[in-house]
């Protein structure tokens, strides 16, 4: 799907990037983010999460956080769409329900309306 020509010649690849990890220990995730190249071309895995931690602080709901990191890939430059899912994880110890929402920006370079 996509890209026919480019994957035919090697020149894209459609193989995720994957870790895996315990998700409990001194560290436990907070939260985490599942996003399309387009956000990824102009983030680090880093500057991303660092991004994520800020907003998230400031008490913003998982929908504006995906929405803002959209907005931001977008802003910084991105050729190919953006779309960003934001997951907040429970505290292990705690019950409660995990609630996600995503957000979608085509790159105004692309000649798509923005969303």
């Amino acid at each position: 799907m996509g890209d026919t020509l480019f994957k035919d010649r090697n020149l894209v690849i459609s193989d995720p990037d994957v870790l895996c990890f315990p998700l409990r220990g001194s560290s436990d995730p907070k939260f985490y983010i599942l996003a399309s190249d387009g956000l990824w071309d102009v983030f680090s895995n880093e500057e991303a999460i660092m991004f994520a931690q800020d907003l998230f602080s400031q008490n913003e709901d998982v929908a504006t956080v995906s929405k803002k990191l959209a907005l931001e890939g977008v802003r910084r430059g991105s050729t190919d769409n953006v779309s960003v899912l934001s997951v907040l994880l429970p505290d292990l110890g705690n019950k409660k329900r995990v609630v996600d929402r995503r957000q979608s920006v085509n790159s105004p370079s692309l000649g798509r309306k923005q969303v």
